[in-house]
């Protein structure tokens, strides 16, 4: 007999290997697209630079100004200026945007050419360096985040499936957290009209399969709500292991799995008063309703 059943899923060698090849697509893809952004911003740049450089020496000229070494200097404030417009484009952190500020407002108060050379060297081209390793972290992070989302959003789509499969009819979902800082989606699975499945996903990959009556309150089952929920946990056994074996057809393996026993302390009460329900849950009396609890009862019956 076997009452909650909880287990943490992950892909195959093979599955893995194909998300992949679909990630890095999606990734180049956008990575191409921003690159084609910021090429276009530094042609813009590129052109009003020209444009105002082209003016000014032009003004000097005619106000009989040479172009001397004065004007030669102002070299290391340009290349703060371009460093200060390419971590402006960039996705920092709130540290770091303080301390972009704090070199902006340092950078405009320099009036030493020479104090304007150290202070890019030691503080500005460092703080660059910085920036960009940080980026590189970000992208790494979006990367692994994008890794586990896609395979959590198969291997849900793919209990989804088997479920349905099984003849089981998703009747309403909610999203839960966080919660010791996890988020978790749960949807339910009608077994017989007052009686479901309750799935719930969590994003580290674990995925609980618990029965429940339906009720639209917050209470304890009866002694004859939980009596009946035991023969129901150890019917749905039969179930769990065809839906798992469902679940290796599409290269999804339990990596952890743990399941109680069917006993009168796992019954509960499920309150779909907290669960968005789905027009499948308008009349859980129509008819298709409660074929699986049918099934489990007429095989009883048999023995």
């Amino acid at each position: 007999m076997s009452g909650p059943k909880t287990g943490k899923f992950r892909l195959t060698a093979e599955h893995k290997l194909i998300l992949k090849e679909l990630r890095e697509q999606q990734l180049q893809k956008e990575k191409e697209c921003q690159q084609k952004s910021e090429n276009s911003i530094r042609e813009q740049e590129s052109a009003v630079s020209a444009a105002q450089s082209g003016a000014d020496t032009a003004d000097a000229i005619r106000a009989g100004m040479s172009l001397n070494f004065d004007v030669l200097g102002q070299e290391y404030r340009y290349q703060i200026k371009a460093v200060l417009e390419e971590t402006g484009n960039m996705d920092l952190s709130i540290q770091l945007r303080e301390k972009e500020k704090k070199i902006k407002e340092k950078a405009a108060d320099i009036v030493d050419e020479e104090f304007c050379k150290t202070y890019y060297s030691l503080t500005v081209l460092p703080f660059l360096k910085e920036c960009r390793s940080y980026q590189q972290e970000e992208i790494l992070r979006r990367e692994q985040w994008l890794e586990r989302e896609q395979e959590q959003a198969y291997i849900n789509a793919m209990v989804d499936g088997a479920m349905e499969e099984m003849g089981y009819v998703l009747v309403g979902n909610r999203d839960i957290g966080p919660q010791g800082g996890k988020r978790f989606h749960s949807e339910l699975y009608l077994l017989e009209e007052d009686t479901a499945v309750n799935v719930t996903f969590g994003e580290d990959g674990q995925i609980t399969m618990e029965l429940g009556k339906l009720d639209t309150v917050d209470r304890m089952p009866t002694a004859q709500e939980s009596k009946e929920m035991c023969h129901d946990m150890d019917d749905f056994c039969h179930d769990f292991f065809l839906i798992r074996e469902k679940l290796r057809q599409r290269g999804i393996i339990p990596a952890i799995q743990s399941m109680l026993p069917a006993e009168a302390q796992y019954a509960r009460i499920i309150n779909t008063s907290e669960y968005q329900m789905n027009e499948e849950a308008g009349n859980l009396k129509n008819a298709g309703r409660g074929k699986r609890k049918t099934e489990y009862r007429e095989m009883r019956e048999e023995k």
